[in-house]
Order: C-alpha cells, then sequence, then structure tokens
C-alpha cells in the first residue's frame, strides 16, 4: 500500500476510504497485540474497532473470515459463549450507527445518500440494494478475458511490474 498511488490517492480524499482503511489497521493491531499478550480486553478492543468499521464502510467485513482463523488458531477460547455473546454485543453497538439514518429519515434531512424507516430499509442499504442492477453485470468469459486483464494492467501502471510481482 506505500507504493500504491491509487491507495494514496483515496488517503488524500475526504471519502469513507481512509477512515476504513484506519479502522482497518486499527482492527488488525488490536487483534495481533491480543495474540501476543493474550489480553481478552485487546480483543473486545478489536471488536470494537471493527464494529466502527461497520458504521463506515462494509469493506471492514473482508477482514472478518481471517480475524475469526487468526483467533481460532491462536486461543480456542474465543469460541467460549461469554467471548461469542460480548463480541456478538460489540458487532451490535457498532451497527448501531445505522440507526442515525433513521433518524435523518424521520427529520427530513436534506442530502441523504439513503433513507431508511425501517430494518428491513437499513437491511437493502447493507446490501447496497440500490445498486444492485451494477452488481454482478459482467458473464465470467467477460471477467476471464478483459476485466482481468484491465485489473492487472492497473495494478501494474500503480505499482510498477516488481510490485506486481510480489503481489
Amino acid at each position: 500500500l506505500a507504493t500504491g498511488a491509487a491507495f494514496w490517492h483515496n488517503a488524500i480524499v475526504a471519502e469513507v476510504y481512509t477512515l476504513a482503511a484506519m479502522l482497518v489497521a486499527f482492527t488488525m493491531a488490536a487483534l495481533i497485540s491480543w495474540g501476543r499478550t493474550g489480553d481478552r480486553r485487546r480483543l473486545y478492543m478489536a471488536c470494537g474497532w471493527f464494529a466502527a468499521g461497520l458504521g463506515n464502510h462494509l469493506t471492514i467485513a473482508g477482514v472478518a473470515p481471517a480475524a475469526l482463523v487468526y483467533g481460532i488458531v491462536r486461543d480456542r477460547r474465543v469460541l467460549a459463549t461469554r467471548v461469542i455473546g460480548a463480541a456478538a454485543l460489540i458487532g451490535l453497538l457498532g451497527m448501531a450507527q445505522y440507526g442515525y439514518v433513521v433518524v435523518r429519515t424521520f427529520q427530513h434531512a436534506p442530502h441523504l445518500e439513503a433513507r431508511a424507516t425501517n430494518l428491513s430499509e437499513i437491511a437493502d442499504i447493507l446490501v447496497a440494494r440500490h445498486q444492485a442492477d451494477v452488481r454482478f453485470q459482467y458473464s465470467l468469459r467477460t471477467i476471464v478475458t478483459e476485466r482481468i486483464g484491465l485489473l492487472v494492467g492497473a495494478i501494474r501502471d500503480d505499482m510498477g511490474t516488481i510490485g506486481l510481482a510480489l503481489l
């Protein structure tokens, strides 16, 4: 990331991506710190950073599988009911941030990107249902014959041939 122009371009733009990257970094740092010390407070701190990230941008959800595997491999006691319950409660508190959308909807606030008056509409926001017409718009053949080449080219342009090879 340190050498990627796309990362730095997004890091200096007032958008959700900079905060999202920071929250992923904080989540991972707290998780690794817990792994080294065994201090459960650090595990819950990682859960807190992750939960905060859920309210910022759902791309942080991509970290969850690796974090879960790491946690289970590092200490199987993370599967204890008490730990799972605490982590779930922290996650729910993070998701409660979406309540702000409901409040602002009922206030008839201008300039809302999304509006919601119930849980179903919040779920629509979470899964980006308003963008459903543009998701999965490419066939497998188009992805293989065109899109992958464009992605590799963009990565090469951004990181250079050595960066692409290292990736």
